[in-house]
């Protein structure tokens, strides 16, 4: 078929990729498990051992798959000007100084194509994410970095998103949990959608959750 004939590619509303952000992070720690414990009879190994970079590559598989580009590990200093956002490219010394200079990395830059350049790619969402083996003193750093990003990336179709995916949990567990990312990123937990995930835990009721922040203008 001739390019010129090809129907017009489906526009993907941000609700629409938030969507498939929610459906990723849920599903993780119950793929981590299956993929992690195999076909045969082992340890059982639980999502409590699910790094960081499993919930990332679930995210990009996700994203992937639904007609998005998911970048990971983009680094501000070298990556960023590939991006554009409210019809610019990004620059990194102007547009985010601090982070040029800390040689700051976010976790995932989600985009799909711009209209400005064949040679650029449209930011849509970023996402800093956490697991069960995240340090919690990093937490707060990482809402900062959005924060920065998002005083440009502000437009209506774009989102900032701080996620973080909890081992299993008891319900004492996760109260204490809870507490602990109050006090680490200085918010309140209704300042995130709090979501829950299946997974293989002898307990019926130990569980991960998803904690999903946006970040506003």
């Amino acid at each position: 078929m001739d390019e010129k004939n090809l129907p017009p590619r489906r526009r993907i509303d941000i609700e629409d990729i938030i969507g498939f952000v929610k459906h990723a992070l849920i599903s993780a720690p119950g793929s981590f498990e299956a993929v992690a414990n195999g076909p045969v009879e082992g340890a059982g190994w639980c999502a409590d051992r699910m790094p960081e970079s499993w919930i990332i590559a679930i995210l990009m598989q996700t994203l992937h798959r639904e007609g998005l580009s998911a970048l990971p590990e983009v680094r501000i200093r070298h990556d960023a000007e590939y991006f554009e956002s409210g019809g610019q490219r990004l620059d990194p010394v102007r547009h985010f100084p601090a982070l040029y200079q800390a040689g700051a990395k976010i976790d995932l830059f989600v985009g799909d194509e711009s209209e400005l350049s064949s040679d650029l790619i449209r930011l849509r969402a970023i996402l800093e994410v956490k697991g069960p083996k995240s340090n919690w003193q990093q937490f707060h750093a990482d809402l900062d970095r959005l924060r920065q990003i998002r005083k440009v990336a502000k437009g209506k179709e774009q989102a900032a998103i701080f996620a973080y995916v909890t081992c299993p949990l008891s319900k004492a567990e996760r109260e204490l949990d809870g507490r602990k990312l109050e006090e680490s990123m200085g918010l309140e937990l209704t300042d995130f959608q709090i979501l829950k995930c299946s997974c293989k835990t002898i307990e019926p009721d130990r569980f991960p959750l998803v904690y999903i922040h946006a970040v506003k203008d």
